[in-house]
């Protein structure tokens, strides 16, 4: 008998630390983590800089484009929290920031 095991030697959530919506190059136009060894978002939240919710998503894909009922938002510094649970069902919480740029 053969059994295959498959090891992941790194889990860890990236979230960009800069994304740049809708300035038509087609790079970094959704702001979402970067998820290594994770089956499961519980949630991935925005914040504006005064703690207003911008952005909630329970998945990984497909991000935040950068606007707010159809309004393209300014240059400013964005808040995130996630919380995710990974494959030997561990949940890990991270927070940062990210600056959305026009």
């Amino acid at each position: 008998d053969t059994q295959f095991v498959k090891t992941r030697k790194k889990i860890e959530i990236y979230v960009p630390t800069v994304f740049t919506p809708g300035n038509g190059d087609g790079l970094n136009d959704y702001l979402r983590p970067l998820l290594m060894g994770f089956v499961k978002v519980n949630y991935f939240r925005l914040y504006n800089r005064w703690g207003k919710l911008l952005y909630q998503m329970q998945s990984d894909r497909p991000g935040w484009d950068g606007k707010i009922n159809g309004v393209v938002q300014e240059m400013q510094t964005l808040v995130w929290m996630i919380e995710a649970v990974d494959v030997d069902g561990y949940t890990h919480k991270r927070q940062g920031t990210t600056i959305l740029m026009r």
